[in-house]
């Protein structure tokens, strides 16, 4: 009898016992504030190498249409990079196309790409900036093609570009 009173007095208190105490939640607290500050620093850090192979991607991304372009349409189609505007087009190479330069006029091919700011082209290999790809896929060049995130010594990546291929890569 007097155990089964017992029993019954620390399952009632047992019930009302719930939830989180204070220090339980301090403790939480703390240990996502030490995560965080691991994290933050670490995650700021990458965002130049981020910015930089993402601008590579893109203008590698570019190469890749234009060369797709020269092929299934059968015609001579460049890719342009204007160093004033900082801006990368694939256009259609209709204009003296003998002499493998971007002309103004020549009828862009979808839309032109902002390059960030925050990244600098540190090296185009490629004359005026212009890259043309012929109907079987060659290029009229080789060449790189050159970024770098940040500050001097920051992240680079490379596009590289094989002439009588007219295959790119980034490295």
């Amino acid at each position: 009898m007097i155990s089964s009173i017992l029993k019954s007095r620390f399952n009632n208190r047992m019930k009302d016992v719930s939830g989180f105490t204070m220090l339980e939640m301090m403790i939480i607290v703390v240990i996502i504030g030490i995560a965080s500050a691991i994290a933050v620093p670490t995650l700021w850090g990458a965002m130049p190498r981020l910015r930089a192979r993402g601008e590579a991607r893109a203008v590698l991304n570019k190469i890749r249409e234009a060369r797709s372009r020269a092929i299934s349409d059968g015609i001579q189609v460049g890719i342009h990079y204007d160093t004033d505007t900082r801006e990368v087009f694939v256009y259609k190479d209709y204009i003296d196309p003998l002499d493998y330069t971007y002309e103004e006029g020549e009828p862009i091919i979808g839309t032109k790409y902002q390059m960030d700011e925050r990244v600098s082209v540190i090296r185009n290999e490629f004359v005026g900036g212009t890259l043309v790809f012929l109907p079987d896929g060659q290029a009229s060049q080789s060449g790189t093609f050159t970024v770098r995130g940040g500050d001097e010594g920051g992240p680079v990546y490379t596009i590289s570009v094989i002439g009588p291929t007219g295959r790119a890569k980034v490295s």
